[in-house]
């Protein structure tokens, strides 16, 4: 299924990665790699989280997913989430172009406003007016992929990259139901997902929208622990965020890849189409090759 195809269409499943894993020598240089193991997996979609200044070795999501895409056949291409008032409009928008050239069809553009206070400070962005910043960019980056003729063309030309809206805060859900192809939130339960989807959908039809147009979507954090690497579990939060990862910890679900499966369902009972997992462990793409099949078993 492509991105933002028919919502109620089998659930699908996706890895977000904040970084690759590391070659022998410590470097990024096997993306191909990555990509190939992401389609031998039978997942649906890689997908790159974004942090520009960041403590730990996180990947530029903007720069990098034109070189995910180039190596990807099958799979979806998309930003979880590109933080847009951090970001140039037009720069994002030739970005997506770019990739969506290399995997047509197979691109989604997911934009938040991200929460960390010390990237606002010293890309010296302000935090108070992100939410007018994120909107005013999504009609920009719609507005130029929209244009055609003269000195503005964009070449590629983009052909439908939906834009889901990443956040889990009430103005972000508002903002899916009235500007999003898709709404994106994360660190939440089940439970949550489904009031907030429902809410969700109300406002989008209050809107003058259909919301099954909306793809609905959800990210969360996952290990299986007999897979066991040097850092997994509450280490790998703590290494990825820098504090104390305890507020984080009842939304990293744990088991055995079939059990780990079974709680990812619930957010499909919940209403999710689309599945999102980053993964708390150095291995995570051993983690993937367990789990896509015990999520594909509980789907057919």
């Amino acid at each position: 299924m492509t991105a933002g195809a028919d919502p109620s269409s089998a659930p699908r499943l996706g890895i977000c990665l904040s970084e690759f894993p590391q070659d022998p020598d410590g470097r990024w240089r096997n993306v191909a790699e990555v990509v190939q193991r992401v389609e031998a997996s039978g997942a649906d979609g890689l997908w790159l989280a974004d942090h520009i200044l960041w403590h730990s070795k996180a990947i530029d999501a903007q720069s990098s997913l034109p070189a995910l895409a180039s190596h990807a056949t099958s799979i979806t291409i998309g930003s979880c989430v590109l933080q847009m008032p951090l970001r140039d409009p037009v720069t994002v928008a030739k970005t997506m172009a770019n990739t969506q050239m290399m995997a047509p069809g197979r691109v989604v553009c997911g934009l938040g406003i991200g929460e960390n206070v010390e990237e606002y400070e010293r890309l010296h962005k302000s935090m108070a007016t992100r939410g007018r910043v994120i909107e005013e960019s999504i009609e920009e980056i719609r507005r130029i992929w929209s244009e055609a003729g003269g000195t503005r063309w964009m070449n590629p030309a983009p052909v439908d990259i939906p834009i889901w809206v990443g956040g889990r805060a009430e103005a972000a859900r508002r903002r899916a139901a009235r500007l999003g192809d898709g709404w994106l939130p994360y660190l939440c339960s089940p439970r949550w997902f489904a009031r907030h989807r429902a809410l969700m959908e109300e406002e989008a039809e209050a809107a003058g929208r259909n919301h099954h147009d909306i793809t609905k979507a959800v990210v969360t954090f996952v290990d299986v622990p007999a897979i066991e690497s040097a850092q997994q579990g509450a280490a790998k939060l703590e290494h990825w965020f820098g504090f104390d990862p305890a507020p984080l910890m009842g939304f990293l679900l744990r088991g055995s890849a079939d059990e780990v499966a079974q709680q990812l369902h619930e957010y499909v009972d919940a209403g999710a189409s689309e599945v999102i997992v980053v993964i708390a462990n150095d291995r995570p793409l051993d983690v993937l090759d367990e789990l896509t099949p015990a999520f594909a078993a509980l789907t057919t």
